[in-house]
């Protein structure tokens, strides 16, 4: 399938048109010009009306011409990234559950059943805006990024297992039906 670009005018297949991110529900919520609106919502699969060479020309000139435009651009994509992934971190409990890291820098969303990286694959948005507007769902929790990795690559993080040799070392045992651990004295007192 061809399609031919309206800046250049010569026809191209159909994949050297850039996909727009958005459908024509998200367009319609955009501000952006009723032209281009319109050639985007009839087009099918949603791509862009001009070819890549064609549109990183006029995105490069645009850059270009207006870099104040284009840092607080940038600036107010941070700041609303940010703002999601404190929201986030923050309705998760605001800690690695694993290890109890409390700075913001070293804190992540892990999904508690794995599957992490081909659900951010799948997804059209950051993974805390897509938890925002899925309102929270269970299935994730907080964690430090050294708890995360040491899940992701041996399937357990060492805070768990120096726990368990600690609590052996010293003669804790879990009661059944209770969350408290019970540590016998070694003189039997």
């Amino acid at each position: 399938m061809n399609r031919k670009c309206k800046v250049c005018n010569r026809i191209k297949p159909l994949n050297m048109f850039p996909r727009c991110r958005v459908g024509a529900g998200e367009l319609r919520r955009r501000r952006v010009g009723r032209m281009e609106a319109v050639l985007r919502a009839a087009s099918k699969d949603y791509r862009r009306y001009s070819c890549k060479e064609c549109y990183g020309k006029a995105r490069y000139l645009w850059f270009k011409k207006s870099p104040e435009r284009v840092r607080k651009h940038l600036a107010r994509g941070r700041s609303m990234h940010l703002q999601c992934r404190l929201e986030a971190i923050a309705r998760y409990g605001g800690k690695c559950s694993c290890c109890g890291e409390t700075a913001l820098e070293f804190l992540a969303m892990d999904h508690i059943d794995g599957g992490g990286s081909r659900h951010r694959r799948s997804l059209q948005w950051h993974l805390y805006e897509w938890l925002k507007r899925q309102g929270f769902p269970p299935g994730f929790r907080v964690l430090c990024h050294n708890c995360n990795l040491s899940r992701g690559y041996y399937g357990f993080c060492p805070h768990e297992i120096r726990g368990a040799k600690v609590a052996a070392e010293v003669g804790c045992h879990m009661e059944e039906g209770s969350s408290m651990l019970k540590v016998e004295h070694p003189e039997g007192r």
